[in-house]
């Protein structure tokens, strides 16, 4: 699957069973390599992966890992991790520079380059932002993956 934003190789097994009127997925899905953007930036897939446990409703367990190598910073990088349920993802964004640990900080140092010290103004909203694109990511792939099935 692919688009500008992502490209990914993706093994999968689910089994689908409808009853009306609920949609029951049981198995797996797995990215074996790619990238997505989270503000223009690209993350490389380091582990994505959805765990359908055959309940009604599309709301997979989620877990994906994904690292972005930060410009001009000699193994810099920011991590952005997506654990829980599909539809209520936990979002946490890290980074290997050492003085730049606070959650604003990391978002700030992936917008610009740069760790503020100083919370800067809108750093939730851009986090948040942030967290959602990584969780649509996951979205994308699955709701590519059940269109293809639903085609064969």
């Amino acid at each position: 699957m692919s688009r500008s934003d992502l490209a990914v190789l993706v093994e999968t097994d689910i089994v689908a069973d409808w009853r009306d009127p609920d949609l029951r997925l049981d198995g797996f899905l797995q990215v074996r390599r790619g990238y997505f953007e989270v503000f223009g930036k690209r993350f490389d897939v380091q582990r994505a992966r959805m765990d359908f446990l055959g309940e009604p409703g599309v709301n997979p367990e989620v877990a994906l890992v994904g690292v972005h190598e930060l410009s001009g910073r000699q193994n810099g990088t920011v991590t952005v991790t997506v654990t829980g349920r599909l539809a209520e993802p936990v979002v946490e964004f890290t980074t290997s520079v050492p003085d730049c640990q606070q959650r604003s900080q990391v978002i700030m140092l992936l917008l610009s380059g740069q760790c503020g010290l100083e919370r800067q103004a809108g750093a939730e909203e851009q986090e948040r932002r942030a967290g959602e694109q990584a969780a649509r990511f996951l979205s994308g792939i699955l709701a590519g993956v059940l269109t293809l099935a639903a085609r064969t």
